[in-house]
């Protein structure tokens, strides 16, 4: 398994680096649309649907969001949407947590298929939206962000499997600990450094640091809600795409917490 995980992140990583520097922004957005269409795929089933035609039909749901967020941009503007849409997933996310926090006392909540759709909406439509704002903005942000969260993953994976004692979430997710989240902390220290030197963001050191710390927590936080409707559906792995790491939306479940919170974030430090 170790192998393949290995050989699948050989293949990836050229990929997306490249593909973040030159590809056009319009070309950036379809192809990483295609990504998130796969990873909504996988999240019908996750939520409770499982007849091809009900999860194409909740498939269907996700650009008709997408068309209502654009609508409702010409409509109130663009600073006003911005704002208020901020707020919803800075409350979802701690909702999420609120509720990885009680778990499995929320199950109530996560066994609702309507609630699986909305939380599917929230989780990566959002995502998508400010990767693409993002890279067109400044792609060298959305290296970095990748950087940032894959590398804390990578050696949350290493110290857990070589020093974790403590569970983090023993009903949700077993593998993961403790010591593997402080180890996720200590890289993320050393990336987040590295990024300020390098990027020269314009905002204060503190404040980047901050920003990329809550970056981490709650990628893990992301990482944990999609693990809690896996766990409803008695899955391993959101799908067989990719070998060694599942289905693509457990690829990316880490980002769809961490991309929001750090592109919020950013616009906040650097307000005029």
């Amino acid at each position: 398994m170790l192998k393949k995980r290995v050989i699948t992140a050989c293949f990836l990583l050229p990929s997306v680096v490249l593909a973040v520097i030159f590809l056009p922004s319009p070309s950036f957005a379809i192809i990483s649309g295609l990504i998130f269409l796969l990873a909504i795929w996988e999240w019908t089933y996750l939520a409770g649907f499982e007849s091809k035609i009900s999860r194409t039909l909740c498939l269907l749901l996700f650009p008709l969001v997408i068309l209502l967020l654009i609508t409702i941009l010409q409509w109130l503007g663009r600073e006003v949407l911005e704002e208020g849409l901020f707020l919803l997933l800075v409350a979802f996310w701690l909702f999420a947590l609120y509720s990885l926090y009680h778990y499995p006392k929320s199950l109530l909540f996560s066994e609702s298929r309507v609630i699986g759709v909305i939380s599917g909406c929230l989780v990566l439509v959002p995502a998508w939206v400010l990767l693409v704002a993002l890279q067109y903005s400044e792609p060298k942000l959305v290296l970095y962000i990748l950087a940032l969260i894959w590398m804390a993953d990578i050696t949350a994976f290493f110290v857990g499997k070589r020093f974790g004692r403590h569970k983090l979430a023993p009903s949700i997710s077993p593998g993961k600990t403790w010591e593997g989240v402080l180890g996720a902390l200590s890289v993320s220290f050393l990336i987040i450094g590295l990024g300020y030197s390098i990027l020269q963001p314009g905002m204060s050191i503190l404040s980047w640091v901050i920003l990329g710390i809550i970056s981490v927590v709650f990628s893990i936080v992301g990482d944990l809600f999609e693990s809690s409707y896996k766990r409803i559906r008695n899955i391993k792995d959101s799908g067989t795409l990719l070998p060694g790491h599942g289905g693509m939306l457990d690829r990316i479940d880490s980002l769809t917490a961490a991309i929001p919170m750090f592109t919020i974030g950013f616009m906040f430090f650097n307000r005029p």
